[in-house]
């Protein structure tokens, strides 16, 4: 039997989609209890335009744009600005 690969286990299709795979919090005491250096927040917001909603959908069109599959080493990724690792360096939430 082929073994399955680590995204093939994990499809984009199924479970809480975030920011880069980060972990989540669903309140603030849960988002406390994690020690997050970084709080990623999406907020949408729909009260610039009357009649046609698509902003209320921004914040989960990006976590579900930025899917990686589980193999790719997101802990490489580097902020030239900040000089850092964040997923390596920092607890990111």
């Amino acid at each position: 039997m082929p073994e399955l690969h680590d995204d093939e286990l994990h499809p984009s299709y199924i479970g809480m989609p975030t920011y880069l795979g980060t972990p989540f919090a669903v309140n603030g005491k849960e988002l406390k209890s994690m020690n997050a250096d970084i709080a990623i927040i999406g907020a949408p917001v729909d009260m610039g335009v009357v009649g046609r909603p698509g902003a209320r959908y921004g914040p989960r069109a990006i976590r579900q744009a930025d899917y990686w599959p589980k193999p790719a080493k997101l802990s490489n990724l580097y902020h030239l600005n900040l000089e850092v690792f964040p997923l390596k360096e920092m607890n990111v939430v």
